[in-house]
């Protein structure tokens, strides 16, 4: 079958592999959408990938098989995968903390991932998605990373919140926010299409290269946020977080930095200023579908291009490392 297989940093091929082969306990699918991840951009671009792989975990399709042990799902199902590969032993995953699993695994970093016309996945991971679209559902992944910012930071609708950075995570975190019933979220963004996209959502948005996020939401809010959801993953926008959040607040890193961030801890800890990093998802795969399913997310917006699996290199990967108005770029069978 065919696949995109990282080859190198900046280099993706898409050529064939072996046809995946289910166990007992796994289910088979044929992809019909995957999205292309930020982290999957940092992978294709920085090295933080290991290549061989193929990325891709952010996907729907239908079941094209299932082992004899795996019985929630026939063929012809619509479905999407919580991307964690947890071992379900450890004292983390007892917890119900499986993004922390001492053996974790993860489809499309460290197994194989769906920019690919088929996946196999732990029918533990399987998600049905019923008659929701395709596209739409694809969207479950990094809405469950969302889903579990909002939980990780004890967020409550009297606090105000800046979020920074309007790519896929900073727009689906303020409808998020909005939707648990905070009542000011002002978004930084100095792209102008990702700012108009917000501007549905957000109570006001702005771009930082002309407007201070720390004076704008002085005079916005009366006082600094309590809580700045970064989501860029800079080491300049975590420092600015950082700096931004009012004193006794709460700075939510979902960016991804391959960098090293250099920090004031004098200024955090004379200030009790509290950095809680986010990793992943836990049980919030299963919000994040329902949130889809429902339509209470509709996430279609943000698809900014779709492409074939034959395109990812050039069309897909560069072009989202490059100047461009790009959010998500799905990458479609049926284009």
């Amino acid at each position: 079958m065919k696949a995109a297989v990282l080859k190198d940093i900046g280099e993706v091929d898409v050529t064939d592999v072996p046809f995946p082969k289910i166990e007992a306990d796994e289910v088979l699918i044929r992809v019909a959408v995957a999205g292309i991840c930020g982290s999957d951009v940092h992978g294709f671009s920085t090295g933080l990938y290991e290549p061989g792989i193929v990325m891709g975990h952010e996907f729907s399709g239908t079941v094209a098989d299932v082992g004899k042990e795996a019985l929630k799902f026939k063929k012809g199902d619509r479905v999407t995968s919580n991307p964690v590969l947890a071992c379900g032993k450890c004292s983390f995953c007892k917890a119900g903390k499986f993004n922390l699993c001492d053996d974790m695994g993860t489809i499309g970093i460290t197994h194989p991932g769906a920019f690919a016309e088929f996946i196999k996945v732990p029918e533990q991971n399987v998600v049905a998605i019923g008659h929701t679209d395709f596209e739409k559902a694809a969207f479950c992944e990094p809405l469950s990373v969302v889903v579990h910012a909002c939980e990780k930071s004890g967020i409550h609708p009297a606090e105000k919140c800046l979020v920074i950075g309007g790519g896929t995570i900073g727009n689906l975190l303020t409808r998020v926010l909005k939707l648990k019933g905070v009542e000011q979220v002002v978004l930084s963004e100095p792209d102008d299409f990702r700012r108009k996209i917000a501007q549905k959502y957000a109570d006001a948005v702005l771009n930082p290269f002309e407007t201070d996020p720390m004076d704008f939401c002085e005079k916005e809010f009366g006082q600094l946020p309590d809580v700045v959801f970064e989501c860029v993953g800079l080491p300049a926008t975590i420092q600015e977080a950082v700096q931004d959040v009012i004193k006794g607040g709460r700075v939510i890193i979902l960016g991804v930095s391959t960098e090293s961030v250099e920090m004031d801890f004098l200024d955090m800890m004379y200030n009790e200023k509290a950095i809680q990093s986010v990793f992943s998802c836990t049980h919030e795969f299963m919000e994040a579908a329902d949130l889809i399913r429902s339509g209470a997310i509709n996430p279609l917006d943000l698809a900014t291009s779709r492409i074939a699996l034959s395109e990812i290199s050039g069309k897909g990967f560069k072009k989202l490392t490059g100047e461009n108005h790009e959010i998500k770029i799905l990458v479609n069978r049926f284009v």
